[in-house]
């Protein structure tokens, strides 16, 4: 567009308007006589002959992010199809060990598992190879139960014994032996004796006698001593119905008795007790158990003689007090047969006071040697009094002792 002089009143307006805005004359004479001026003035805010490229540029740039962007979508969209592939609610496992309670839930997910094996093949697979593990399962575990319960009512049935009116001529004797049971021990603290137990059974685990038998029954104690060890025959006769708090049921059992006084005096009331049985020619392996109330020794103590008489000099080396000692006696408590502590009491009586009322103190000195003479314990037994013809008990508590050994006691007077 250019600017051209209205022919009439010389204004400036363009070439391309028709009428001067100014006066109203026709702009197409002026334009043909404008054409005749060599000088033509443009407008520098009008649009250049360039600009129509630069529009074009602006377009094909839009063009091109919108093709980048479509093709991003296009990969994403790829991407996310193979590896954020949904399940199949239809034929997951939860669903498939719900399905498999019943049969005809069952039967349901084969159908379903069928249907769907066009389109995946794969998940087919692995869902009827779970539905089988469910039902295999599932059956497994029906089974057990059913063999549990047979097991359980099975055993109730053969450990149910009936008491015999007597031991002989009842269903119990002389049957063929096949096992042992029931073996165990307990002591009767009333009657002083332990009573060991056994109970013997046919092919098909029913209680059974038998006409004689021997039970081999060793006894030892914690510390290694053998206290009881006897070979004890039986016959049918020793056979009869016990119960017990613990079990269902009487159950038929032979006993047999061991007395206190069967038993050697040990160093420990602890031990285990073994025993072996033969019943009508059938053997049986040795079984352990543990047994208590023990009858043990009692600690030997070899005290001195009494009356002994013990002074006190004092400082001024003058004789100040006499001390009697009228009786010795001790008691032991046992922790184990090494571990043994003893209490010794002195009964003393002051026979001279040099000042009346005024106690005084007789020390008395004293060793412990075991049986080889070796001192295991040694100190002093301080009295104290303060009138003549005072009577008065003291102690003296001495550790670590044992069972096994024989002690004496000496009395030094320490004052001397």
């Amino acid at each position: 567009m250019a600017l051209i002089k209205c022919a009439d009143c010389g204004k400036e307006v363009s070439d391309r308007a028709k009428i001067c805005p100014n006066c109203g004359c026709p702009i197409e004479c002026s334009v043909s006589e404008a054409s005749n001026e060599t000088t033509v003035i443009q407008n520098p805010i009008e649009e250049t002959p360039e600009q129509p490229k630069s529009s074009n540029g602006k377009k094909a740039l839009i063009i091109c992010g919108i093709v980048v962007a479509a093709l991003l979508i296009a990969v994403a969209a790829v991407f996310a199809s193979k590896y954020n592939k949904p399940e199949d609610p239809e034929v997951s496992v939860t669903d498939s060990f719900a399905e498999a309670e019943s049969t005809d839930s069952e039967s349901e997910v084969a159908d379903t598992t069928t249907a769907r094996a066009d389109g995946n093949k794969s998940e087919a697979a692995t869902t009827k190879k779970t539905n089988a593990t469910v039902e295999k399962t599932t059956k497994k575990k029906v089974t057990y139960t059913e063999k549990t319960t047979k097991k359980n009512n099975s055993t109730t049935q053969k450990t149910t014994v009936k008491s015999p009116a007597s031991n002989s001529g009842n269903d119990y004797s002389y049957s063929s032996v096949e096992y042992i049971s029931d073996r165990t021990v307990d002591y009767d603290s009333t009657n002083k004796y332990h009573r060991v137990f056994f109970g013997l059974k046919d092919a098909n685990l029913n209680y059974v006698s038998a006409k004689k038998g021997t039970a081999t029954i060793t006894i030892e104690n914690t510390a290694g001593e053998v206290v009881y060890s006897k070979n004890v025959p039986f016959t049918s006769s020793d056979f009869t119905s016990w119960t017990n708090r613990y079990w269902d049921s009487s159950r038929y059992l032979a006993c047999i008795y061991i007395k206190d006084s069967e038993l050697t005096k040990g160093s420990s009331d602890e031990g285990t007790l073994t025993i072996s049985v033969e019943a009508d020619g059938a053997t049986f392996t040795p079984t352990s158990m543990g047994v208590y109330d023990l009858p043990t020794k009692n600690l030997t103590i070899n005290l001195p003689s009494t009356p002994k008489t013990f002074s006190d000099y004092g400082y001024s080396k003058e004789l100040e007090a006499i001390v009697r000692v009228d009786e010795i006696t001790y008691k032991s408590n046992v922790y184990d047969y090494n571990d043994v502590t003893v209490t010794f009491s002195f009964v003393t009586t002051m026979t001279y006071n040099s000042t009346p009322g005024v106690s005084k103190y007789v020390h008395i000195g004293y060793k412990l040697k075991n049986s080889k003479g070796i001192i295991v314990d040694s100190g002093t037994i301080n009295v104290s009094q303060s009138d003549t013809g005072d009577t008065s008990l003291t102690e003296k508590l001495v550790f670590d002792l044992s069972m096994q050994e024989t002690y004496t006691l000496e009395l030094i007077d320490s004052t001397n």
